[in-house]
């Protein structure tokens, strides 16, 4: 396995700026904690600037659906800004996970009508396929689904840790067929029932889905939705990798800032050995998520066959970065770290749901070791 290392172009490091600076005005933290209030945890206002303004509804669907057709390079960006801000739209969960499920199904003649309105931003859909027993992998999936006509369903079961499951108006959910694991759409709620998760991160917001005999239409072949949903998956760690280093990276800015400013005795605190080593230590683990990070990223965009390592890996150092950066903030800052006036906390909180969404750090450790088959 060759590594492949990333480098984004100028084009791309400009919509990193756009979509930055967009969320910086349209998106501060103030409006974040008026998000996290909200039943659905989805600021409509601010991803329709992003869909209509920005275009990064689409960016990864074809030209001829209404989207850019560019590669996961102009997503990572965008992820990496989204993060920093922490903002609370449904980007990860529509545009990335949804919108790479329907495109590896390779079924454009029943998910071409649902990309055009992903693309636009009229719509919003997300990914159903953990169930209540909290296990990542897709085989163990057991949702059943009965077939009622040709390509048409009813589905009967729970899913949980559904992402932004009650903004999405559509649901692709993964059950369980005789040939085995199969992807389904629904557009409809009739016998679908959403109900939000208790979660520490309310920008991060997830719902328990209950089907009972829902009309669901298949999407791709029967029983193959284990196998062109693993890189989906794949590209999933990774964008979650993303937003951890645009939130590791501002927690680190925040502290610096913070260390620089602050005196205690006649100085900044920032002079004081155990606050340099602290900062020093963040830094570590920034420049870590991050190359890690990329490293995914690159072999999103052109090597594939190195992506399942370069993913498990991004994923597990991102987790333990991202959490020891957010609660490193909360020291540097000292007392006023710990209010909930500050905005430490807010990322404390989503290093947590980061760390825990998609599995563990040790979990993708053990993933990690045995795809490099040790």
């Amino acid at each position: 396995m060759q590594q492949v290392s990333m480098v984004f172009e100028s084009e791309q490091e400009q919509l990193r700026d756009v979509v930055k600076d967009l969320v910086r005005v349209a998106s501060p933290t103030s409006r974040v904690r008026e998000v996290a209030e909200f039943e659905t945890g989805h600021d409509a206002e601010l991803w329709r600037r992003l869909a209509r303004d920005v275009g990064i509804a689409g960016l990864v669907i074809p030209e001829h659906l209404g989207g850019s057709g560019v590669s996961f390079a102009e997503q990572a960006v965008v992820l990496e800004s989204l993060g920093a801000g922490l903002a609370g739209s449904a980007f990860l969960s529509s545009a990335v996970i949804a919108t790479h499920a329907l495109l590896a199904a390779d079924d454009e003649k029943t998910s071409g009508p649902l990309l055009e309105a992903l693309a636009s931003g009229e719509r919003l859909a997300t990914l159903a396929y953990v169930e209540p027993t909290c296990s990542w992998h897709l085989d163990d999936v057991s949702m059943s689904a009965r077939a009622d006509g040709h390509t048409t369903y009813r589905l009967t079961g729970t899913k949980a840790f559904v992402l932004n499951g009650a903004s999405a108006d559509s649901l692709l959910v993964v059950a369980r067929t005789d040939e085995g694991p199969t992807l389904f759409l629904l557009d409809e709620t009739d016998r679908v029932s959403r109900t939000p998760m208790t979660v520490l991160d309310a920008t991060w917001p997830m719902n328990t889905v209950t089907l009972d005999g829902a009309p669901a239409t298949r999407v791709g072949a029967a029983g193959a939705a284990a196998d062109f949903l693993a890189p989906v998956l794949d590209i999933a760690r990774t964008a979650v990798a993303l937003d951890a280093v645009g939130g590791v990276q501002q927690c680190l800015d925040m502290s610096v800032e913070h260390a620089r400013t602050r005196e205690q005795f006649g100085r900044p605190i920032g002079s004081f050995q155990a606050v340099k080593h602290a900062c020093a230590d963040m830094l570590i683990h920034t420049e870590t998520a991050r190359s890690t990070a990329y490293d995914a990223t690159a072999a999103a965009v052109r090597d594939l066959e190195a992506l399942p390592v370069a993913a498990a890996a991004a994923k597990a150092a991102s987790a333990d970065s991202y959490r020891d950066v957010a609660a490193e903030t909360v020291q540097v800052h000292g007392g006023i770290g710990f209010t909930w006036e500050h905005d430490a906390h807010l990322y404390f909180r989503r290093a947590q749901s980061s760390a825990l969404f998609l599995g563990t750090a040790d979990a993708h450790r053990a993933l990690l070791a045995d795809r490099l088959a040790f």
